[in-house]
Parts: structure tokens; sequence; C-alpha cells
């Protein structure tokens, strides 16, 4: 089962595995507390958070390009 991720240090949202393993293809991240399941409510609380902290370093909530092939 897919489920969507969203990183806190460079802002991507993408679908992966649910795994105890999740690693950000973006910016190779995969400290646990720094991604966070979009789908739950843990996101839901950490939103306003995440947002603050990506505009600090300038950056900003976007989606993964997915490549022709690359989806399961």
């Amino acid at each position: 089962m897919r489920k969507e991720y969203c990183c806190t240090k460079c802002g991507l949202i993408w679908f992966d595995k649910n795994s105890n393993e999740i690693e950000c293809p973006e910016c190779a991240n995969h400290a646990i507390e720094d991604i966070f399941p979009c789908d739950s409510s843990a996101w839901f609380e950490a939103y306003t958070r995440v947002i603050c902290e990506l505009q600090m370093r300038n950056k900003r909530i976007h989606y993964h390009k997915i490549v022709k092939g690359e989806e399961e």
C-alpha cells in the first residue's frame, strides 16, 4: 500500500510504500521526525509549523514529478 508523505526539510510531497524506512527522493532526508504522512492527523497538527519552517529556509511545499514508468 502506498501513502502520501511530506518532507519538512525540502517541502516535497510524494507517494511511497508504507514502511519504517522512508527516504525523501529529493533531498535524501530519512529522519522520521522530519517526514510526515500527509494523510494523518499528525500532518494536520504539524502543517502550520512545517510551512513556517519551510518559509524560513526559502522552501515551499511541492509535489514529486512522476516519470513515466516510475509509478508502481
